[in-house]
Parts: C-alpha cells; structure tokens; sequence
C-alpha cells in the first residue's frame, strides 16, 4: 500500500551494489540508460539459470500476487549462491546495507 512507483535516477542506483530486475525489457532499458551500472543490473531469473520474465500481476487476482511471490521466493531460495557471487567483489563491492 505505500509502495509508488519512481522515476530511476543515478543517484538511486548508485546506492545499490546489485540490481535485480524482472524483465528483459526493464534489464536493457536500465543499462542503455546508466551505461556506469550496467554490471550491476541482472535479470532475476539469472540466478537460477532461466531465461523467463516475471509477470507484473498489478491487476489481477490474489491468486496472481501469491503465485508471483511464491515464483519470487523459490528463486531467490535456489538463486542465493548466484546471488552472491554476483556481489562478491570481482563485481563491484558489495555490502548489506546497516539499517540500525
């Protein structure tokens, strides 16, 4: 409910070691358009070795969210070893951000 959608800013990736996106579309858009961050920026299904774009479900049935986010967490399950070695410091530094 108090997620909105914002513009993408430079300065908004630079905060980010890694940068998942859902689509192939939203991947190329991001590199053409911040050439700097281009080996920050990954598809999601990257990570489990897929080549597959996650569906938006905004619009559709509860049915659609939880099917989405059960997608979303099996990949992020399976995918963390991916996950980490596309932060490990050969990519660019990486450091989870302190939130205290």
């Amino acid at each position: 409910e108090d997620h909105r959608a914002r513009e993408v800013s430079a300065e908004m990736l630079a905060r980010f070691d890694l940068i998942l996106t859902m689509t192939a579309d939203h991947c190329e858009i991001l590199r053409a358009a911040f050439p700097a961050f281009a080996p920050r920026i990954h598809r999601l299904c990257e990570i489990v070795e897929l080549d597959k774009n996650v569906a938006d479900p905004i619009g559709g049935t509860s049915g659609d969210y939880e099917r989405t986010a059960v997608l979303l967490e099996d990949w992020l399950e399976r995918g963390l070893p991916r996950l980490m070695e596309l932060a490990a410091p050969s990519h660019g530094s990486f450091s989870f951000p302190d939130h205290s």
